[in-house]
């Protein structure tokens, strides 16, 4: 049987979810036996404990005749290796990757859907419509039901190849014990922590826990995991407030120390305002901890049966959750057993598995 090929392309070259999806999605497609190639099409931040990545522009924005070079070396690299395959992750990359794999003679051509469309880029939301309606994508996967059902106004065509494969997650175990965490973090043994991970964005929305911060006891601390744009903003917030004592921003770590990371807390909080799966707070539950989130569509179909669900308006519920949970042990060890039974339905080789299997379908 011949090698099947397949590239993957991704809108920008940083620390995220989506990415780390994809790196490893490429992974377990060479493990099946493909040629699997990975191409983000800008960078913004390396991507930590990873190899080298090819990027077809090393600046977001480039002059015209420059632009249409590196799209006509790209084009004719696709040809000469002769792709069975192109995915497209995320918003630019899904209807860049239809476009590019139809003048390659590309016969699968992947989308995937890992944002409510009224979230994506504004230029994306068309070209992804255009792509989706008329023939571009011969499958267009959704990281969630959620997701799915933010297309019902599109057009017929567009939903028929529509298709939900979840998120999987594949968690690195801890390689410290919980002590020595702590004590990386400066936590005492007996604080009460809780901990977020996520880019420092306004969807992530780790303002809210600042805020929630100022009015739970001072026993307790938060820890934040990630980079992004909201970075000073976010530590100004913070130093406003008067919890620079309190509340630190830990930075990025390579996908190796998430867990490391983790099982520092004793709750992991996660008010998103959206989400396509909800990928953090499923690594949470599988190394244990209980989990507060809101109530995204997409959240409420993920972490049903394990996670606490609030509504972002009630933010005193909030706060009298944390205090409950972080005080009950029979609670927390409840919650903890339903996340271990939640994470595990989300295991990341059936997801390749569907991937697989839709893509070349």
């Amino acid at each position: 049987m011949l090698q099947k090929k397949l590239l993957i392309i991704c809108t920008q070259m940083e620390p995220g979810g989506v990415q780390r999806l994809a790196i490893e999605l490429r992974k377990d497609f060479i493990k099946l036996g493909c040629r699997a190639d990975i191409l983000f099409i800008y960078k913004k931040r390396d991507i930590l404990g990873e190899e080298n990545f090819e990027v077809l522009f090393q600046e977001k924005t480039l002059n015209p005749f420059k632009l249409l070079k590196n799209v006509f070396f790209l084009l004719k690299r696709m040809k000469a290796v002769r792709y069975d395959a192109v995915l497209g992750f995320a918003h630019y990359s899904s209807p860049f990757a239809s476009m590019m794999g139809a003048l390659a003679g590309i016969k699968h051509r992947a989308g995937t859907q890992t944002n409510p469309p009224r979230e994506s880029k504004i230029f994306a939301i068309p070209l992804d419509k255009l792509a989706g309606s008329f023939g571009g994508y011969t499958v267009n996967i959704a990281a969630s039901h959620a997701i799915a059902d933010c297309f019902e106004n599109y057009p017929k065509s567009y939903k028929e190849n529509l298709r939900v494969i979840h998120n999987g997650v594949r968690t690195i175990p801890a390689s410290i014990g919980r002590n020595e965490a702590r004590s990386r973090l400066g936590i005492n043994i007996d604080d009460k922590v809780l901990v977020n991970c996520g880019r420092l964005s306004e969807q992530k929305n780790q303002k809210f826990i600042v805020d929630l911060m100022n009015k739970l006891p001072e026993e307790f601390k938060l820890r934040i995991l990630g980079e992004g744009e909201l970075r000073e903003e976010i530590q100004n917030y913070i130093n406003e407030n008067g919890l620079e004592n309190r509340v630190k921003l830990v930075g990025e770590v390579s996908p190796q120390e998430v867990s490391n990371f983790l099982i520092a807390g004793d709750i992991f909080v996660f008010p998103s305002l959206y989400e396509a799966f909800g990928l953090a707070m499923v690594e949470a539950m599988a190394v244990g901890l209980p989990v507060i989130c809101s109530d995204h569509p997409a959240l409420q179909e993920v972490g049903k049966g394990a996670a606490k669900i609030i509504p972002l308006g009630k933010k005193e519920e909030w706060i009298s959750e944390i205090i409950k949970i972080s005080s009950n042990e029979n609670l927390i060890k409840d919650m903890v057993n339903e996340g271990y039974v939640v994470s595990e339905k989300f295991s990341f080789s059936k997801m390749s598995n569907a991937f697989y299997n839709s893509i070349f379908a």
